[in-house]
């Protein structure tokens, strides 16, 4: 055992403004405690105040502070619970508290004060004892910030950036290693496998750029490498627990930690007693992102919620990565105004940080301010400072913040930072044109998936000037002008994707305006190009991208017809699922339809009902052989194809299509405009909602009238054919005051 107890030491105001606190870790005997068997020994700390300016060698820690594992992340906020474990007693300086019920969270006590510290905290401090950092200095936020001095906590939350950059270490805290956890996999990848990249670089001699002609869950890839995932040879099994453990270990979606990893210099990550160097996760990111693995190893769209497979830590990386980039460009470009790249950057910063969670919905902009502090331009003040008061709420934050965005960025760009949602899904009382921040899942912006070479320009500056926007409280006043109706819409594109119903996409196509479809190449030409708005690696897509939407709608309309091979009718009893050839025929008419309509038309767009026949007998050959493996002994037959040969043969040559696809799908739909064309836009739009043109902007807009010239505006829209200035010149007669509230 340690030294025994120290004598009680009161929580005390900071004595500087640059002061901060850290905290050692000890244990100790309490033999006047009657406490149950099993406990012990017992762990305590002690606080001490240093300057920030001269601190000695510290430890940070980096954990969630609700559970660290949870359920499968969707698109819900909150914190998630798991049962309750069994505690040990953790007490600062001073009396213990009751026992009390061993619920998620515990009491503390300094001096005459109770504080209270999560359970999740407990088990991080416990395992930081045991693995070595007792009588080391430490930060932990919940203990060394005063959580009740609203007045203090702003102060800390804005050295937050300095407390991480300063540490010598950063230990993170993933959360304990449950038993046949799938941390297992998370860690082989990082080294076992990652090891074997690169000895096939070494060997190969190719690099990232022949790497990249690779698929991951090739089986002539994967042996190869000379490598076996935990899991066996089940490659996408091993991928899936990589997959599931992002998405339950809470500390990948915490917005806090995005600050805290990007600033930090020296991290390791803690699971359990296990731990694993950031420098292997990094590595291991880059490589993901230069190589576009993620879109083939994560788990189907639907259980992914959009998410591709280490999209949490390939973010991270590229955050860390951004922000070295972008403090030199802020400050040594001469492309734009210093201040205007800055307000830039916390544009972008914010929206590639939305996938991220917080308890306190106004860390959303707080948590990133220490990393936005570090691009400042030599003598600018960073124009968002943290506040926690009362009088600070979610609103008036997201408020204020959009509206320094708008009138520093021209072009009306944070318009498009817009979610989506249904307003019984949004922040209450928040302004149509302030994004919510508290949305993690948003489609990319069609503003950024283009460079600026290649960018949309609705309105260009030639045609209308660009103007200042009015804002006044909740009223943003701007001019524009009513372009078009919305008169039909397609299922939301999740549904479209969720229930495979993917004829709604081409049904709409039928009604479009017959002098439009031949001006773009007929209906199949416009449908691709809208579904990706038009673009693909930042700039106008390919046409060979027509022949890989083609390859992808026919393995989309094989795996909706395709029936699994025994089937429950209605009474509950088995049947054996017929391919009705016939009865898919007569389903896919439609097809033949558009394509008479189209004839002229040189795209290879449109499949036919006899490409679909071909990969829906494919596929039923595969489920039928996979079935007779599964229940009857085929040791001898060497001919059935792996899970992962299957689906590459399914997919075709459908990978491109897919990644294009996933930028712009989430939360968008088709829609059939009056005049019949066709265009992408929020799902929340219903017919009579109306396609504007707002002076400036370089994306059309849905708007929904309220009150003469009030309306509310529900998001950005991609029109094609209307993208480069047709709608300017087409209404710079016809433009108005419009109020948006």
């Amino acid at each position: 055992m340690d030294d025994p107890v120290p004598a009680p030491h009161n929580f005390a105001r900071l004595s500087n403004p640059r002061s901060f606190r850290l905290l050692k870790l000890f244990s100790f005997d309490a033999p006047q405690l009657d406490l149950p068997d099993g406990f012990g020994p017992l762990l305590g700390f002690s606080v001490h105040e240093f300057n920030l300016d001269a601190p000695p060698t510290y430890t940070a820690l980096s954990y969630t502070w609700g559970e660290a594992i949870g359920e499968i992340i969707d698109e819900s906020e909150g914190p998630r619970t798991t049962g309750d474990q069994s505690l040990d007693i953790l007490m600062g300086w001073g009396n213990p508290t009751d026992l009390g019920p061993r619920d998620s969270s515990f009491n503390f006590q300094l001096g005459n004060k109770t504080y209270r510290i999560t359970q999740n905290l407990q088990l991080a401090m416990k395992q930081l004892y045991k693995s070595g950092y007792a009588h080391q200095w430490l930060w932990i936020d919940a203990i060394c910030i005063d959580q009740e001095n609203e007045d203090e906590k702003t102060v800390q939350v804005s050295f937050m950036d300095e407390i991480y950059s300063k540490a010598t270490n950063v230990i993170v805290w993933l959360g304990p290693d449950i038993h046949e956890s799938d941390f297992t996999e998370f860690k082989w990848l990082h080294e076992d496998f990652l090891a074997s990249l690169h000895i096939y670089f070494i060997e190969g001699g190719g690099g990232v750029d022949a790497l990249k002609k690779e698929h991951p869950l090739d089986p002539r890839f994967t042996q190869k490498l000379g490598v076996v995932p935990p899991s066996g040879g089940d490659w996408r099994k091993c991928w899936e627990n990589y997959f599931d453990f992002c998405r339950r270990r809470q500390w990948f979606s915490r917005v806090w930690v995005v600050q805290e990893v990007t600033l930090a210099h020296n991290i390791t990550l803690l699971c359990g007693s296990q731990e694993l160097a950031w420098s292997n996760v990094q590595t291991f990111s880059m490589l993901m992102v230069r190589m576009g693995w993620a879109a083939h190893v994560g788990k189907n769209v639907v259980d992914a919620f959009g998410r591709a497979a280490g999209d949490e830590t390939s973010r991270l990386w590229l955050l860390r990565y951004e922000l070295d980039r972008q403090a030199e460009y802020i400050n040594t470009s001469e492309e734009a105004p210093e201040k205007l790249k800055w307000y830039r950057y916390f544009q972008k910063l914010l929206l590639e940080c939305r996938p991220f969670n917080a308890t306190d919905p106004r860390d959303k902009i707080f948590a990133l301010l220490g990393m936005a502090k570090k691009a400042l331009p030599i003598g600018m003040e960073l124009p968002i400072k943290p506040d926690y008061s009362t009088s600070s709420t979610a609103q008036s934050v997201y408020t204020s913040t959009a509206s320094i965005l708008l009138k520093e960025i021209p072009r009306l760009e944070n318009l498009s930072h817009l979610d989506s949602k249904l307003p019984e899904k949004r922040l209450p009382d928040l302004p149509s044109w302030v994004p919510d921040y508290t949305q993690t899942l948003l489609p990319s912006p069609f503003t950024v998936i283009r460079d600026a070479e290649n960018a949309f320009d609705c309105c260009p500056l030639e045609i209308l000037p660009d103007l200042p926007c009015s804002i006044s409280g909740k009223i943003l006043e701007i001019k524009g002008a009513e372009f078009d109706t919305i008169v039909e819409l397609a299922p939301p594109m999740w549904d479209v994707v969720r229930n495979k119903e993917f004829l709604a996409c081409f049904d709409i196509c039928q009604r479009l305006d017959r002098q439009y479809t031949k001006e773009f190449n007929g209906s199949g030409e416009i449908l691709w190009r809208t579904l990706i708005a038009d673009s693909y690696q930042r700039k106008q897509a390919e046409p060979e991208m027509a022949s890989y939407f083609r390859e992808w709608a026919i393995a989309r309309f094989a795996t909706q017809f395709t029936p699994d091979i025994l089937q429950r009718d209605e009474s509950g009893a088995l049947y054996r699922g017929k391919l009705d050839e016939v009865a898919i025929r007569e389903r896919l008419a439609i097809l033949d339809t558009l394509r008479s309509q189209s004839s002229g038309s040189s795209s290879p767009a449109l499949p036919n009902a006899d490409q679909i026949l071909a990969k829906c007998r494919l596929m039923y050959h595969f489920k039928l052989s996979n079935f007779l493996a599964a229940h009857i002994n085929l040791s001898e037959q060497k001919n059935i194809l792996s899970n992962e040969a299957q689906m590459m043969q399914i997919e075709g040559n459908s990978k491109e299509f897919h990644i294009a696809l996933g930028y712009v799908m989430p939360s968008r739909r088709l829609f059939r405009t009056s005049k019949g064309y066709l265009g992408l836009g929020p799902e929340r739009a219903v017919v009579g909602d109306k396609v504007w043109m707002l002076q400036g902007g370089r994306v059309p807009f849905i708007l929904r009238g309220r009150d003469g010239r009030i309306h509310e505006l529900l998001g950005e829209a991609y029109l094609h054919g209307f993208m480069h200035g047709e709608m300017a010149e087409a209404m710079r007669a016809r433009v108005g005051g419009v109020v948006i509230v």
